[in-house]
């Protein structure tokens, strides 16, 4: 699971015995990571069926959808949730650098349902705007040298160097 979603690249090879079938992921499988730092718990990922014969690790919840509500809805809402760092404030753990959320918790978790026209509807949405974004990054990367984009990140983020910085202030992207 990455920023992205699911991303094939990150899938590493392995042996399996037979008995281990059961971990392999089907497509629409919605992944959270239940076990992670603060600011990764809790992040989710669509597995899109390929490559096959993908299995999860135990640090992974996986959730199949009911029939009313599509995966790439529940994965949006749920990728929601991550974002707006609504898991990195409930998950549990003795470690400050270790948290988890328990299924138990997904579980109790209100999701709002709307009609599957209307699912989507904003899925299709946010998909276009998320590609839209994946435009913009990738333009800014080939046209910002590599060691500027750190000062961009920071200065996008809104997050001023210092109090005396009128441009951080203002939101202004300078380049260092």
């Amino acid at each position: 699971m990455s920023e992205g979603g699911f991303l094939e690249s990150g899938v590493k090879t392995a042996r399996m015995w037979a008995q281990d079938a059961g971990c392999t992921v089907t497509r629409g499988e919605v992944l959270i990571a239940r076990s992670n730092t603060p600011e990764l718990v809790g992040r989710v990922a669509m597995f899109p069926g390929e490559p096959k014969g993908a299995v999860t690790s135990d640090l992974t919840i996986r959730i199949w959808p009911r029939n009313d509500i599509t995966c790439e809805f529940l994965t949006a809402y749920l990728s929601f949730l991550f974002q707006s760092g609504y898991w990195k404030e409930r998950a549990g753990g003795a470690s400050g650098s270790m948290k988890k959320i328990t299924r138990e918790q997904l579980q109790s978790e209100r999701v709002p349902v709307p009609v599957l026209a209307d699912q989507e509807h904003l899925t299709a949405s946010l998909d276009e705007r998320m590609r839209g974004s994946a435009d913009v990054r990738q333009s800014m990367n080939k046209s910002c040298p590599s060691k500027h984009r750190g000062c961009l990140r920071q200065r996008s983020g809104g997050a001023p160097r210092d109090s005396g910085d009128a441009a951080a202030r203002s939101g202004t992207l300078l380049w260092a």
